[in-house]
């Protein structure tokens, strides 16, 4: 087990990560103010967007920042990646007429979304 200046360290970590310009709004949708980790895809996303998450994925690991605590590698994939690089993968034939969810939309479009992002793989580069 981590000890408690682990712990605090690692909160810090992760905190100051979202802090980052490219982490100020959700990875899966326009919100503002993401406060939940999605370890998997080493995103930011908001509450309504990690709900889906669960939905969608229910092996994948959500952390609230602000409740959680962090294991040394999760800060660093955290930290190394974020909201941004993850765009320039997962979105990376993306355009605005594909559409992107509002905040708080209706979770069928939202899943809908997700769906076509992370499982169908629609704009990773070289799909």
């Amino acid at each position: 087990m981590p000890s408690q200046e682990t712990i605090e360290r690692n909160t810090r970590a992760v905190k100051d990560a979202l802090k980052r310009p490219g982490n100020r709004r959700c990875a899966d949708c326009t919100a503002k103010g993401p406060t939940v980790c999605a370890i998997q895809f080493r995103t930011f996303v908001c509450s309504n967007c990690a709900n889906a998450h669960r939905e969608l994925f229910p092996g994948g690991k959500l952390k609230s920042v602000s409740l959680a605590e962090f294991e040394t590698d999760e800060v660093r994939a955290m930290r190394q990646h974020g909201n941004e690089a993850s765009r320039t993968i997962w979105l990376a034939s993306w355009a605005p007429s594909d559409g992107e969810p509002e905040p708080n939309c209706a979770r069928d479009k939202l899943k809908k979304f997700l769906s076509r992002k992370y499982i169908d793989k629609e704009w990773v580069a070289g799909s």
